[in-house]
């Protein structure tokens, strides 16, 4: 079964939005809502932008802010949600995990929402870090919710 990340189209749109303003630097973010890995579904109930902490002495790289992380961490179980994912941008790049992408990423579980640069704006693709190696394994994911 393909696991499944469910997005509308309003916080597509605010990841398009942010990665356009963050060019030529990495827009970064987190997804907020519900995972269910029995179902293989992931729904994003509110998309939390942050500043990219590395722009813009690198712009290829992101992090994002820790105190904002540990905020929604907390706002989101208060609300009965999770951190389902993060989502950032390659500006010069495919929507794809990159090398960096798999040897910094962290917690297995999460959704990795990637947004592809000028001129694929509209470039939006989806992966699970399913946590199967000491480098995290990406596995693909289908979006649903529209456009």
């Amino acid at each position: 079964m393909t696991p499944t990340l469910e997005i509308g189209p309003r916080h597509r749109g605010v990841i398009r939005a942010a990665a356009k303003k963050a060019w030529p630097a990495e827009a970064c973010g987190l997804l907020v809502g519900t995972a269910d890995p029995v179902c293989m579904i992931w729904r994003v109930a509110r998309v939390v932008g942050s500043p990219n902490l590395l722009a813009p002495a690198r712009d290829d790289r992101f992090e994002v802010d820790p105190a904002l992380l540990l905020r929604t961490h907390r706002e989101a179980r208060e609300a009965g949600l999770a951190l389902v994912g993060l989502y950032h941008s390659h500006p010069r790049g495919v929507a794809v995990p990159s090398e960096t992408d798999r040897q910094s990423a962290w917690q297995p579980g999460l959704a990795w929402l990637i947004v592809a640069g000028p001129p694929a704006w509209d470039d939006l693709r989806a992966f699970l870090n399913d946590g199967t190696d000491t480098d995290a394994h990406f596995a693909a994911m289908r979006l649903s919710g529209g456009g």
